[in-house]
């Protein structure tokens, strides 16, 4: 996965993601560098890998435990999360794929709890999507755990010519006057476009993703 992050006012950021099926995870400032990233060795911590499987469980499995599966895939194993540290995590993960600025915390309350579990729900969910990238079964499950968010809406878009689905998020999974929208090709599931920011304003993040199916051996030979 090729991804370019793009701020208002600044040059676009690109990085290289290798995902593969077994859960490894590499990256490199560009595809040139992926071979010596290979050669240095996984960097990821099994993160992906379980978000990927809660996705694949969400088809056919009962969604509660879907959701609870979700919300600490990025965690790891063991740990638990409530509350508003639930959210600090979700936070800290996505401004680690993205960029991100820091986001205003959620207000306490009654509601704070079901909050902050949508929001890492939202957030891993995304990883998935880009980790499970062209795997139709992670995006029915992304998209089945998503129905348990009322604050998540689906379109059917047009992107390029061809049909693409935008999901968004709004409050209380996320902050309020805040949005997060990722658009994905609505017959493979592909990430294709990430916008974040405040609603009717230029998006404080953009992020446009090209992802090519490879094998592992092929880019640490350099065959790229």
């Amino acid at each position: 996965m090729i991804r370019t992050t793009a701020y208002p006012n600044s040059q676009p950021l690109s990085g290289a993601d290798l995902y593969t099926d077994g859960g490894e995870y590499f990256y490199a400032p560009s595809e040139s560098g992926l071979p010596a990233a290979i050669a240095a060795g996984d960097i990821g911590d099994g993160g992906f890998a379980r978000e990927v499987a809660a996705a694949i469980y969400a088809v056919n499995g009962n969604l509660a435990t879907a959701r609870e599966e979700m919300a600490i895939a990025a965690l790891d194993p063991g740990v638990k999360t409530s509350g508003q540290s639930g959210l600090n995590e979700a936070q800290i993960r996505a401004r680690r794929l993205a960029s991100k600025a820091p986001l205003p915390t959620l207000p306490l309350g009654a509601a704070a709890q079901k909050a902050s579990t949508d929001n890492l729900i939202w957030e891993n969910s995304i990883d998935a999507l880009s980790a499970g990238a062209g795997d139709p079964q992670v995006r029915v499950g992304v998209l089945r755990l998503l129905s348990t968010l009322a604050e998540i809406t689906v379109a059917d878009t047009t992107t390029g010519g061809q049909p693409t689905l935008a999901l968004t998020a709004t409050a209380p999974a996320l902050p309020a006057n805040y949005r997060e929208s990722l658009t994905i090709g609505a017959d493979t599931g592909i990430p294709i476009l990430f916008a974040g920011g405040a609603p009717g304003h230029t998006p404080d993040v953009t992020i446009t993703y090209q992802v090519s199916r490879v094998t592992l051996s092929d880019i640490a030979a350099g065959r790229l």
